[in-house]
């Protein structure tokens, strides 16, 4: 026979509670009773007398064989699993524990003391009669039969996962106490210990306290991870691309969709860069930092990975694949790496720095029309757009 224990010193009782020995003794039974059934229910249908419900069944369907109907939204997938399932969530400390004062004072008008209708002595102590087991170990199934419930986002964020967001997500063949180990055994915590993503990820773990992004979120283990990637819905990387960014940074992503670096995949090619080939994943430094790899000392080196690279520059057909080569031998080139002089023309300055255009796009920064290797510009206005007054 499945059982479940939970110290009675959590809960205060109906204060008709009967005084004396007698009373305290119902005190400790009233403690797990409401677990087993549902808010509303009413306290007519009990049989008083009635024998403890085999292990095989919930000692509430012993009384109420429209179980199902009687429970709120939600509840469907419970009504044929284990009562200690319920105690998770509705405990004293647990997040709808209003339910066990409701519950109990609605029984005892039907049933009285007879207890034994719901405990059963175990070890000298009254518990909870809890109808199927649990298994050994919370099995995803499990979890969702609560945890998939919509009305648990109203009591604290996370605590609702739509099996669709799981199914989809780039953890679907994690179980949850993968990550979320102290729920291993049920009735699980109350509340249970923050995720730590660096159990798995920790190169990421390790950058990221040096990201302009360190702070986003909370202050909690992982709540940086959870403001870019959620929670629950987790993309694969190769999936998140650009988007992931967008939530915050919209003016950029906008310019970027105008880019011949997003225009192009229409045409099938798969070098193109998103935000983390310029800016990194986790490592996100300001373009003020001189480290960073959009700095103005770096920026050419950045566009360098793709624009030298003999591989992308081969498969993309890059028209003019010695570019970074012949900005370094400029003079422009030359006083950014020779000199220090940062106030030097990078590569950003004539094609921008997100919406990167073709020479002949009429809404590029820098507006030439190619004849053969030399450039001209199309217009002394068009130069003077790029260049500046001097």
């Amino acid at each position: 026979m499945d059982t479940v224990r939970i110290s009675p010193l959590a809960f205060r009782f109906p204060p008709r509670t009967a005084p004396g020995l007698a009373g305290l003794l119902l005190g400790a039974l009233l403690l797990l009773t409401a677990v087993s059934a549902a808010a509303g229910t009413s306290p007519g249908l009990a049989r008083k007398g009635a024998a403890t419900a085999p292990p095989a069944q919930s000692p509430c369907r012993g009384c109420h064989d429209d179980l199902g109907k009687r429970l709120p939204p939600g509840h469907e997938n419970l009504t044929g699993r284990s009562l200690t399932l319920c105690v998770s969530c509705h405990r004293a400390e647990g997040v709808a524990a209003p339910l066990m004062e409701r519950i109990h004072a609605a029984h005892e008008s039907s049933i009285g003391q007879d207890c034994a209708q719901c405990h059963t002595e175990v070890g000298g102590t009254q518990v909870l009669i809890t109808g199927p087991p649990v298994p050994a170990r919370a099995t995803n199934a499990v979890c969702l039969a609560c945890h998939q419930m919509a009305s648990l986002a109203k009591k604290r964020a996370g605590l609702s996962v739509p099996p669709a967001h799981l199914d989809g997500s780039a953890h679907a063949r994690l179980a949850c106490t993968q990550c979320h180990a102290a729920a291993r055994s049920l009735p699980h915590a109350p509340k249970l210990e923050q995720v730590r993503c660096d159990g798995c990820h920790q190169k990421p773990n390790t950058d990221m306290p040096k990201s302009v992004h360190a702070m986003l979120g909370d202050t909690g283990a992982s709540a940086g991870c959870v403001a870019c990637h959620g929670a629950h819905q987790v993309q694969p990387v190769a999936t998140d691309g650009n988007p992931l960014c967008t939530t915050c940074h919209r003016g950029e992503a906008m310019r970027v969709a105008a880019s011949i670096h997003a225009t192009a995949r229409g045409d099938g090619k798969r070098n193109l860069p998103t935000c983390t080939t310029c800016h990194t994943a986790h490592a996100v430094k300001s373009s003020r930092d001189p480290a960073s790899p959009t700095s103005r000392a770096h920026i050419h080196e950045t566009c360098a990975t793709c624009h030298a690279d003999p591989k992308v520059i081969a498969q993309e057909r890059i028209a003019r694949p010695r570019v970074i080569a012949l900005f370094e031998q400029s003079i422009h080139g030359r006083a950014i790496r020779e000199k220090g002089k940062l106030d030097a023309a990078t590569c950003t300055d004539c094609h921008g720095g997100h919406e990167i255009r073709r020479a002949a796009d009429p809404g590029s920064g820098w507006k030439v029309q190619w004849s053969g290797v030399q450039p001209r510009p199309a217009s002394s206005a068009q130069e003077y757009r790029t260049c500046g007054e001097d």
